[in-house]
């Protein structure tokens, strides 16, 4: 298929180049470099390039995330939006997280999922994500677009 928009070159700033050349680009940038780029992205806490530097440093500090078994909790039919897995170590340095996104547009709820642990530490979690433990499993509630990342214990 066309992926021309996929390889449009990386914005580092607002310029004419985009802080990527001087030149003209093989193919032309992607429609709004003006306010995403690296530039306009880095010291907003809430930006795209944000939440991928926070998901990187999470990654790198949780054995779970890097090497951990993974275990699809949402159903594999694409019937709802949201995508939810656990990931978890065994052993002395024992780890168990819970990631859920919701891929859609509206709000979604999500659960419960039966997976050991009371407590849920938010390790990453956009605004108004929750988990909570109920007796029949996690309940899950994430806006459009949120994901939610818990250390379950």
């Amino acid at each position: 298929g066309k992926d021309e928009l996929k390889r449009t070159p990386m914005p580092w700033d607002a310029s004419a180049g985009g802080g990527f050349t001087t030149g003209k680009p093989w193919y032309d940038f992607a429609p709004g470099k003006e306010q995403a780029n690296v530039a306009a992205e880095a010291n907003d806490p809430a930006s795209l390039l944000s939440w991928y530097r926070q998901l990187i440093h999470l990654r790198h500090a949780s054995n779970a995330l890097r090497t951990g078994e993974i275990r699809l909790l949402s159903s594999a039919d694409h019937s709802t939006p949201v995508l939810a897995f656990v990931r978890e170590t065994q052993g002395r340095a024992a780890e168990r997280v819970l990631v859920v996104h919701n891929l859609g547009t509206t709000d979604a709820e999500a659960g419960p999922f039966v997976v050991p642990g009371e407590s849920a530490e938010a390790l990453l979690a956009s605004a108004g994500a929750t988990a909570t433990h109920t007796p029949e499993g996690w309940k899950i509630v994430l806006p459009a677009g949120a994901s939610g990342v818990w250390r379950l214990r």
